[in-house]
């Protein structure tokens, strides 16, 4: 009599193959990665091709594409990060990942309504208590868009009875009419590539272009000026993984690239000095 070939007697060697290779696989990969980070954690720094040479040693046939599938995993899990192009750290230091107000998301939900293809992006100077100095109680939000849409924004939010909205304000308007009031939003002209990334499916500032905008617009941002600015850099180089390509690309952009290599260079030479400085 023929044996009945079931589903699982048929399938069921090749499925514990396959299972116990991707097994293998996961472990090796936990060992790789083990080996990168203890081979790299006591150096200030490292360039891609330090750690490709590195990869190349501990496994012989690592192909460039399984570099960089490699490089890619070591970046997502936040094991290693990338402080320039090509150049990277392991550091315990944290991601930045500010906590989104109930407000920004009410606005933001109300805006796809109307704005279902425009790029808007959030940030608030209630992120920048646990960097400053001085915290404050007089906190604000920032919303940038297109210069063409910022009025027809500014309109649509007040037909929506959105309170207390500025478009553009100078300091002196900041400080008499701003400054007080029950979370007051200030509309501005977001600059073209600026650094910004998703965060609950919103656009949000990164650190990088935080750090840049308190020292590109100290009109906005008079109140974090001076030491108050020096203190923000001090702590969210200490605190968090910063890219200083892409803080002195939207430097650039701002046109401000040459005054805060200078301003960083001056200030804090001794820790980020070789990476201004190459």
């Amino acid at each position: 009599m023929l044996e009945k070939v079931t589903f699982k007697t048929k399938y069921m060697p090749i499925i514990k193959n396959i299972v116990q290779y991707l097994g293998i696989c996961i472990m090796t990969r936990i060992n790789i990665n083990k080996k990168i980070i203890e081979k790299f954690n006591n150096q200030k720094n490292f360039s891609r091709e330090e750690l490709l040479q590195y990869c190349k040693k501990i496994d012989s046939d690592l192909n460039i594409n399984t570099f960089a599938w490699r490089l890619y995993d070591l970046k997502s899990k936040n094991l290693i990060h990338e402080i320039k192009q090509g150049l990277y750290i392991v550091s315990e230091k944290q991601v930045f990942k500010p906590i989104i107000e109930k407000k920004i998301k009410t606005i933001n939900k109300l805006l796809n309504e109307f704005y279902k293809d425009v790029k808007i992006v959030y940030w608030s100077t209630a992120w920048l208590n646990k960097l400053s100095l001085h915290q404050t109680f007089h906190n604000f939000f920032i919303l940038e868009t297109e210069r063409d849409l910022v009025e027809s924004i500014f309109f649509k939010l007040n037909e929506l009875n959105i309170e207390n909205i500025f478009v553009n304000p100078d300091s002196e308007i900041i400080n008499r009419y701003v400054i007080g009031k029950n979370e007051p939003i200030i509309i501005k002209n977001l600059i073209s590539r600026s650094p910004t990334v998703k965060s609950d499916e919103i656009n949000i500032s990164t650190i990088e272009k935080i750090l840049v905008d308190l020292f590109a617009d100290s009109k906005t941002f008079y109140m974090y000026q001076g030491h108050e600015l020096k203190v923000i850099f001090r702590n969210a180089i200490d605190q968090y993984t910063i890219n200083y390509t892409t803080l002195f690309y939207y430097a650039g952009r701002r046109g401000k690239d040459k005054e805060i290599k200078k301003y960083l260079r001056k200030n804090f030479n001794e820790v980020i000095g070789d990476i201004i400085n190459d």
